[in-house]
């Protein structure tokens, strides 16, 4: 019986299954992480806002260059949330109308929406004014 003691060549390891092993490790964790957390906006259907016939809403107006009126009076974004806290504490049930400027951007008007929940408005609708421009 004759034993080969011939030395062989270094092994060598194959990259290819390590390749695929990072491959699937990848698709695994792409599919089983959560990358945002993303949190709704509930809003209704636009509704057409006459301050005269329904004086149970509260509306928010939004303007063009971001400012802020309630009831009249203009105020920042904290100052709104203040206000609302307050209005909220005597009437949680009051309905909250945001009235956008055509032509304000959609963060002025995220941003009211973030306040009054925050406020503890729980029902807030977008609304347009009288003839759907104001």
């Amino acid at each position: 019986m004759r034993i080969d003691t011939t030395p062989r060549g270094p092994i060598r390891i194959g990259l290819t299954p390590l390749i695929d092993v990072v491959f699937i490790l990848l698709v695994f964790f792409m599919l089983a992480t959560s990358y945002l957390d993303w949190s709704g906006i509930t809003i209704d259907a636009p509704v057409v806002v006459e301050e005269q016939a329904d004086d149970e809403a509260i509306v928010v107006r939004v303007s063009r260059d971001g400012g802020l009126e309630l009831a009249g009076t203009r105020l920042s974004m904290r100052e709104l949330e203040e206000s609302l806290t307050l209005l909220f504490a005597n009437a949680p049930d009051r309905r909250i109308a945001v009235e956008p400027h055509p032509e304000a951007p959609l963060q002025y008007v995220v941003d009211a929406l973030d306040r009054i929940a925050a406020a503890g408005g729980g029902s807030a609708s977008l609304a347009r004014g009288p003839g759907g421009q104001r």
